[in-house]
């Protein structure tokens, strides 16, 4: 079973949030039929969502990252409770001959990352913009932390793939600063983030989430905070959903696109369940 694992610090407030299983990242990357940079994309993406989203008691976060880069836009969303997915613009797309094929910044490229957080009974989600930082996925969301909510934060993804194109080790961890923190905590943190070495290695060799954060939180009393939600692929997409996307197109949109009297076959880009919209289901709606 997929679950983050989160521990805290108790006496000086800082806390984490680990992923260590492979399972439910290789299912999203086959799901999306994804080439190696996609698919490398998406899964730091959507496990970095993921782990944002497990620290925001009962709220969804969606990263939208807009670069320049033969990616286009990869956009990941996590809820608190486990429910992930997450879509790229150009699955296929690769980087010219020569460059590193799963240098997922360069496939990104320059541009912004919009943090969505959507709060319990509001209507209107909240959304910060800051700049892509050209070190990677984990970098953005730092980036984004600090920017945006003033926390310094470790943020580390890792993702390893068989020549099959199979996931075979996918994790991530999120260590998050608060302001009381003293500093040479920090550079005793930091240090043993260095000394930790590469996440994919310790995921290759079956460390847990409890052990990415013992490795990163040296010496420092971690204490489990329950979080007892399963990671799982779930998409909302439902025929109500696609005749509401065509209300937004306008009455007049409608009225030209019933003149033209052909069905329509609507993919839904997460899931790729499709929906076949006929003439007189968009009449039912003009009527409406």
């Amino acid at each position: 079973m997929s679950q983050i694992k989160k521990f805290i610090v108790k006496e000086y407030g800082i806390r984490a949030a680990a992923l260590s299983d492979p399972s439910v990242i290789d299912s999203l990357v086959q799901a999306v039929r994804a080439g190696p940079l996609a698919s490398m994309a998406i899964g730091n993406a959507v496990m970095g969502a993921a782990l944002l989203a497990s620290q925001l008691k009962d709220q969804a976060v969606a990263m939208r990252f807009r670069g320049d880069g033969p990616l286009g836009d990869v956009y990941a969303e996590a809820t608190y409770d486990g429910r992930i997915r997450v879509h790229v613009s150009n699955p296929l797309a690769e980087l010219a001959p020569g460059d590193d094929p799963l240098d997922v910044a360069k496939g990104i490229g320059a541009g912004f990352l919009d943090v969505i957080t959507t709060l319990p009974g509001l209507a209107t989600p909240q959304v910060s913009t800051v700049a892509l930082m050209a070190g990677g996925i984990g970098d953005d969301i730092a980036y984004y932390l600090h920017q945006s909510q003033q926390v310094l934060s470790v943020v580390a993804l890792g993702l390893k793939f068989k020549t099959s194109g199979q996931v075979v080790a996918a994790g991530g961890i999120i260590i998050e600063l608060m302001q009381s923190v003293p500093e040479d905590l920090i550079h005793s943190i930091e240090t043993a983030v260095g000394a930790a070495g590469p996440l994919s290695a310790r995921l290759l060799a079956g460390d847990s989430p409890a052990d990415l954060a013992a490795a990163y939180l040296q010496n420092l009393a971690l204490v489990e905070v329950p979080h007892p939600f399963e990671l799982r692929f779930t998409c909302p997409c439902s025929w109500e959903r696609v005749l509401r996307a065509f209300t937004l197109l306008g009455r007049k949109e409608l009225i030209s696109l019933i003149a033209l009297g052909s069905d329509r076959e609507v993919t839904c880009e997460f899931c790729h369940k499709k929906y076949q919209v006929t003439s007189e289901d968009l009449r039912g709606l003009l009527d409406s």
